[in-house]
């Protein structure tokens, strides 16, 4: 009878030993509610002689009501370092290992399962549930959560983009140049690539470039700022804009919401707006001799223009350089060269202001440029009702103008 008793109580211990178990899962600082961004550690126990010391372990995360898990954490964790703790910063989502969908960790109640990877049948371990919130933040302005002592720790510690500005590099230059420049904290040592916007009132009124957060400065062109070709103002109706920005730097790399800074708002210089017209439309019966092609340039900007160049070519006549001085805004001036049409055809007519390009600091270099055509007709019918001819205009606009 000792005998028995002896073996069923040896028997107990043996199989107590070799117990294979993850127990006491949990998360430091424990809480029932963490903040997105907030930095955790996972520890782990686990028990029984049969586990070695060189078995791993795959952490994932579940969602109450689901059979299977939410997202993976990590794997292939050494069994050992539950003692000390694998560090887990809480996203806002991760995505899910079984349909690849984006899950968002402010939605249900979540719990952590430490499991020993790759052995059957399984053995694992899980934490206390808890939740996930959110913290709302705009530039360098947060909400208050319902625990601001916790969340204004968290805050000191998340990503931030600040003193965003927005500066002249060089007035003497022929094309205001402009940087910008940023700070930034907080950020890990991956890659974060930052969209710069210009914003009007609250909204952003267009892209200006992209760059990494880490070169902290960009320079850019004041008349191209828009990478979508945008104008900033149309100068026609100019008066009715707001004419106060601010600059919008955006990290974009990371799942949103996104980080971002605002610069203080300021005012874009003014500046001219130069485009030209040339003759179009009108038609003339070989031999033409001394014909007036005319080119005009105007300043539809808001400040008066430097002294510039203006090229005329008319097809078979070569091309003419003038002088253009200085226009103030909504004024222009008018030149023209007499050409001579000896063979019929389609004679093609270019103008061009601000020759070479970039003389003058101007809203849009891109509407320099314009192309017309005269008619060079073979004989002169017996009733001749000569046509008119219009001047074209770089910004789309043309209107007649009598020879």
């Amino acid at each position: 009878m000792k005998k028995f008793l002896f073996f069923v109580m040896f028997s107990v211990v043996i199989t107590g030993l070799l117990a294979q178990a993850i127990t006491d899962v949990r998360l430091e600082p424990a809480k029932s509610s963490y903040y997105i961004g907030e930095n955790v550690k996972i520890f782990w126990n686990y028990t029984g002689l049969s586990i070695p010391s060189s078995a791993t372990v795959k952490i994932t995360l579940w969602r109450e009501g689901s059979s299977q898990s939410t997202c993976k954490i990590a794997e292939g964790i050494p069994i050992t370092q539950g003692s000390s703790g694998y560090q887990w910063t809480i996203p806002s989502t991760c995505t899910n290992p079984h349909n690849g969908a984006q899950e968002d960790l402010t939605q249900g109640n979540l719990w952590i399962r430490v499991r020993w990877q790759n052995h059957r049948p399984a053995v694992y371990g899980e934490s206390p549930k808890f939740t996930v919130k959110a913290i709302k933040y705009f530039g360098n302005f947060g909400t208050k959560p319902e625990d601001f002592s916790d969340a204004a720790k968290i805050f000191a510690k998340f990503p931030t983009i600040y003193d965003v500005k927005f500066a002249r590099v060089d007035k003497n230059l022929p094309v205001p140049l402009y940087k910008i420049t940023w700070k930034y904290k907080n950020f890990d040592s991956g890659v974060h690539r930052v969209r710069i916007s210009l914003l009007k009132g609250i909204r952003t009124f267009c892209d200006i470039t992209f760059a990494d957060l880490r070169d902290k400065e960009v320079q850019v062109r004041i008349d191209r700022l828009c990478r979508n070709g945008k104008k900033l103002f149309t100068p026609r109706v100019r008066r009715i804009y707001i004419k106060e920005y601010r600059i919008k730097v955006e990290e974009i790399s990371s799942p949103p919401p996104h980080v971002y800074g605002v610069s203080e708002r300021f005012r874009l210089p003014y500046l001219p707006e130069l485009i030209v017209c040339v003759s179009n439309g009108g038609q003339d019966y070989i031999p033409a001799i001394g014909v007036k092609i005319y080119i005009q340039i105007i300043n539809i900007g808001d400040a008066t223009s430097k002294p510039c160049k203006a090229y005329l070519k008319v097809q078979d006549n070569g091309s003419t350089l003038f002088d253009v001085p200085a226009l103030n805004p909504g004024t222009g001036i008018i030149f023209y060269k007499k050409v001579n049409f000896f063979t019929i055809g389609t004679k093609k007519i270019i103008g061009i202001a601000d020759y070479p390009p970039l003389q003058v600091a101007e809203w849009d270099e891109t509407n320099n440029y314009v192309e017309g055509k005269w008619e060079a007709k073979a004989a002169i019918p017996l009733e001749f009702d000569p046509a008119i001819p219009f001047m074209k205009c770089s910004d789309g606009t043309q209107h007649p103008m009598h020879k």
